[in-house]
């Protein structure tokens, strides 16, 4: 069954409030990560994923009688502690503002453990490695929140914190591990998917460094734009617009694109030797994605200079 069906059937279950509740949260959810990521086509690697191990371990699943739905529940699973872990972030940090949607996040975390104990319960391993996932994540969002509302804060505190809340994309990779007697390769799988979201928040901070900077937020792509201030001095408002107008001219939009790129590197050499052809295939897929925000971000840095600039009366200016 697809995830959108089970989400269907699922929502069956609840009061109709907290559906329509979900429902209208869902849709502006959609609309908002219409980012950088969604834009070059990369889907949302840690759905994908399992899919790609199962199929690389199909051996081990045919030894092990793995049953026919064990895909779909996993994939369920990640797909409810996402949500569980979005909806509240997104309470914390005001983008979502009803209360009842608590509700639906505890929902979610009892599908996801619902679904994970039918193949998974009597793991003392997998479920270690949950909890720690859970527990990790959790501190993480509360840490990069607070960091993003700092007015002094180091970037690279913010990339660490970006690369923690990474840890409950594990968790489908823990249960395949650990159904298929492969944990040696976790460690890299953790790896990739430390590194692959490192990249991609990198991307989207990019995207959303100017609404960000009017929320008063100073995501990692913004600490690194104004890193150039002078030291000890706090970010302002009035810096702030000083900086706004020309932060695309600095050279250190390259730079931000230039480090999402070793991120990419890191993933694809973590997940090389366990020979996932359609992982590495999503990582240049990635790269393609940073070629064309470069591209972008270039254009844009034209045509701002170039509107800037008035010829005098008389004075013409000379074509390409």
């Amino acid at each position: 069954m697809s995830i959108a069906k089970r989400l269907d059937a699922c929502m069956r279950r609840w009061p109709r409030s907290l559906t329509r509740d979900f429902r209208s949260y869902a849709g502006a959810l959609n609309r908002r990560n219409q980012g950088a990521r969604q834009a070059i086509g990369a889907d949302r690697f840690w759905i994908l994923l399992p899919g790609w191990l199962l199929a690389a371990y199909s051996s081990r699943r045919k030894k092990k009688n793995i049953s026919g739905n064990f895909l779909s529940d996993i994939r369920w699973a990640q797909y409810c502690l996402f949500l569980f872990f979005r909806i509240q972030d997104d309470l914390f940090d005001a983008q979502a503002t009803n209360p009842t949607l608590l509700f639906a996040a505890d929902q979610f975390l009892v599908e996801a453990e619902s679904a994970l104990s039918k193949h998974l319960g009597t793991s003392p391993r997998f479920w270690q490695l949950y909890r720690e996932a859970l527990a990790k994540t959790a501190r993480a969002l509360v840490v990069v929140a607070e960091l993003q509302r700092a007015r002094r804060a180091a970037p690279q505190a913010l990339l660490a914190g970006y690369a923690e809340s990474a840890a409950v994309f594990n968790v489908a990779p823990a249960a395949i591990c650990s159904i298929c007697a492969q944990m040696k390769n976790f460690s890299r799988l953790a790896k990739f998917t430390r590194e692959m979201t490192i990249a991609g928040q990198i991307m989207d901070d990019l995207q959303d460094v100017g609404e960000d900077l009017q929320q008063q937020k100073y995501n990692y792509a913004a600490r690194v734009l104004l890193r150039h201030r002078r030291k000890g001095e706090a970010v302002t408002k009035k810096t702030l617009e000083m900086k706004a107008e020309t932060i695309l001219l600095t050279d250190g939009v390259m730079k931000l694109l230039d480090e999402a790129r070793q991120h990419l590197a890191r993933a694809e050499e973590a997940i090389a030797p366990i020979g996932l052809r359609p992982a590495r295939a999503l990582v240049r897929r990635y790269q393609r994605g940073l070629d064309w925000m470069q591209d972008k971000i270039h254009r844009r840095q034209v045509d701002f200079l170039f509107g800037k600039i008035r010829p005098r009366r008389g004075v013409v200016m000379p074509h390409a």
